[in-house]
């Protein structure tokens, strides 16, 4: 397994992070608590997210199969477009 290195967002409201639960959800990736970890299809999810401070941290893994760079900037693409649209409501 190949670990990408964590990436740290801040910002992350109650309300974002709800929003990101639920995209993670509709993937595949059940995120049930503030802190966890989900697997699908070989590729792992870790996160901590600290309402108070209102920062997430989230780290992927993958097999050496799969793109783990793509896998890393798609998350981090779709996490930072939910708090662009969530600024945007």
């Amino acid at each position: 397994m190949f670990m990408n290195a964590k990436q740290t967002f801040r910002g992350i409201t109650r309300s974002v992070f709800a929003r990101l639960r639920k995209k993670a959800c509709k993937i595949g990736f059940p995120v049930a608590k503030p802190v966890g970890s989900a697997k699908k299809d070989g590729i792992s999810i870790h996160w901590n997210y600290d309402p108070q401070l209102e920062v997430l941290e989230v780290q992927c893994s993958t097999p050496f199969w799969i793109n783990s760079a793509r896998v890393n900037e798609e998350l981090r693409c779709e996490i930072e477009a939910t708090i662009r649209s969530h600024r945007a409501a």
